[in-house]
């Protein structure tokens, strides 16, 4: 069953992801959970939230590579251009995960 975020909540998520300060957490793991969370809503209001953490560098690479799967987990074809831009990511980790989610909306598509 999917969550059911108001767009407040999701932006609320969004604002602890790129809080690139820190000043609200620096906890990697926390971050990577919130990722997986949008990504479980399936809620498109949370795309635009998404790519700007795997834009981020400075964000850690299982933040970025969270924020690639929940691209591929909502399956909104909006997102196949910044996953073809991270695809060849320095981060092989960031990069393997684009790959897949590149994969899933090919076969949402099918």
């Amino acid at each position: 069953m999917l969550a059911n975020f108001t767009k407040e909540q999701i932006d609320r998520f969004g604002s602890i992801l790129n809080d690139t300060n820190a000043s609200r957490t620096d906890s990697a793991l926390l971050k990577h959970e919130l990722a997986y969370c949008l990504g479980q809503t399936q809620n498109k209001t949370a795309i635009p939230i998404l790519i700007d953490v795997l834009r981020d560098h400075k964000q850690e690479p299982i933040v970025r590579h969270e924020a690639a799967e929940a691209l591929g987990a909502i399956g909104d074809s909006s997102a196949e251009t910044i996953l073809l831009e991270h695809r060849k990511d320095p981060c092989q980790e960031v990069a393997e995960t684009c790959e897949l989610a590149l994969r899933r909306l090919q076969w949402i598509k099918e």
